[in-house]
Formats: structure tokens, C-alpha cells, sequence
């Protein structure tokens, strides 16, 4: 199974939207791992629509500090 992530795209004016696509579901160690789905919209959708949540869900950040990786943390956002 695969994290799915949601891509809402405006396009500028004669902008190639499958190659955009395609950079967009290729792009290493953010989308391409992912279950990705990008959505053309204009720009009126975006502002009605898209901007009153800039990030919609949460960020985890976990790691390992200490010389020999000892401490474990674990970050929300």
C-alpha cells in the first residue's frame, strides 16, 4: 500500500499539463514514492477552494541523536 498525496495545480497560459504531471509524479523523495493524483484547477478555485488550509493533515519527523544513536524523537507538526 502506498501513502496517497494530492497535487492541486493552476497552470499558467499555454503550460504543458502531462509533462507538468509527469515532473510532478517523478519528483524523487516527495511524490514518487506515493500514490500521487494532481488536479488541474484555475486560479478562482484555488483562492475559493485551496486557501484556507495551507497543509491539510499532519508532518511526523522521527530520528536518532547520541553518538551511537541512543535517543529516538519523534516530531508533530
Amino acid at each position: 500500500e502506498k501513502h496517497t498525496r494530492e497535487c492541486f495545480v493552476v497552470l499558467e497560459e499555454g503550460a504543458d499539463a502531462e509533462k507538468i504531471e509527469a515532473e510532478i509524479k517523478n519528483m524523487p523523495n516527495y511524490f514518487a514514492d506515493y500514490d500521487t493524483t494532481v488536479h488541474f484547477i484555475s486560479e478562482e478555485e484555488l483562492k475559493r477552494d485551496h486557501s484556507s488550509i495551507p497543509h491539510g493533515g499532519f508532518v511526523l519527523r522521527s530520528g536518532k541523536t547520541g553518538w551511537n544513536s541512543e535517543n529516538k524523537h519523534l516530531i508533530e507538526y
